[in-house]
């Protein structure tokens, strides 16, 4: 009963309490081979995060699972871009990654935004 009356309140609530945006939704890849192809041994590619909740939260930037940046403060409505750089892209060999952005909110529902990286080395 409790799991129930937890569920109805959870799914009341409008999701705009807690969201955030995060783009480009994917880079890359087989779908964008120009932007996919590096000539070089590290690509940094560019993140905008969006803060679309009421209440002012940062952002821990994770590539595979690894915390690798967080953003300032965003303050509701506003944004910042990130730049994400991937070190020792390997000759002929396409990988991809998974950037997510994570609310850092402590005590709260923390939102989880993913994009997907396709790079190769020629």
């Amino acid at each position: 009963m409790r799991l129930l009356l937890a569920a109805l309140v959870m799914f009341s609530i409008p999701l705009t309490v807690f969201g955030h945006s995060q783009t480009p939704s994917s880079y890359g890849g087989k779908d964008n081979l120009m932007e996919a192809i590096s000539v070089q041994d590290q690509k940094t590619v560019m993140f905008t995060i969006t803060n679309i909740s009421r209440n002012a939260d940062r952002y821990d930037i994770t590539v595979d699972g690894k915390k690798v940046d967080q953003t300032r403060l965003l303050s509701p409505g506003s944004q910042q871009r990130v730049g994400v750089v991937f070190e020792t892209i390997e000759f002929n060999k396409p990988i991809v990654y998974e950037v997510c952005s994570v609310s850092s909110v402590k005590g709260g529902v923390r939102t989880k935004v993913c994009s997907r990286v396709g790079l190769v080395r020629l």
